[in-house]
């Protein structure tokens, strides 16, 4: 009991600091400058070398190729219906489906895995072949998997179909 006390009281405390740390700065903020007052010049990046790359445009510095951009995007569906049909089995499970189990599993791992793929495809990563090649296998088991109960589970259905287009997307580029 004196343990819990003990930490309500350094909560407290803690909480305070972050309020008073707040309050100190909202104060240390600069005020707008006003008419005649000094202000900063702007600043000239291309001249201090930091200047965008040959190729690249305004809303997509990388400038992917038009397959890795059609990957990225199938990537990204398939991460976002694969946390969905996750977060779904992760509830069955809780109410006693255990038949959810490795369908939770693999799309517990196909989103993990599409999201590190397209990190690595945006980096121009030496490892983005090897690493989709990696999630392709992922997507293809999730899938399968997704497919047993995609009759009756629209977030498995989703899923299964956002694989199937990550694997397509994937095959241009692994071939």
């Amino acid at each position: 009991m004196v343990e819990a006390s003990r930490r309500v009281a350094l909560l407290a405390a803690l909480a305070g600091a972050l309020a008073a740390s707040a309050g100190a700065r909202e104060a240390k903020k600069p005020a707008k400058p006003t008419a005649g007052s000094p202000v900063a010049p702007p600043i000239d990046h291309a001249a201090m070398g930091h200047a965008a790359p040959a190729g690249a445009v305004a809303d997509n510095i990388v400038a992917l190729t038009p397959a890795e951009t059609a990957v990225v995007a199938a990537l990204t569906r398939c991460r976002m219906a694969a946390e969905q049909a996750s977060s779904f089995g992760i509830e069955a499970l809780a109410a006693g489906d255990a038949s959810m189990k490795v369908c939770t599993q693999a799309t517990r791992e196909v989103a993990v895995l599409c999201e590190t793929t397209v990190s690595l495809v945006y980096l121009r990563s030496k490892l983005a072949r090897t690493q989709m090649a990696l999630c392709r296998q992922s997507c293809m088991e999730a899938k399968s998997e997704c497919e047993v109960h995609a009759a009756h589970h629209w977030t498995c259905r989703a899923a299964a179909e956002a694989c199937d287009a990550a694997i397509d997307a994937m095959n241009t580029i692994l071939g």
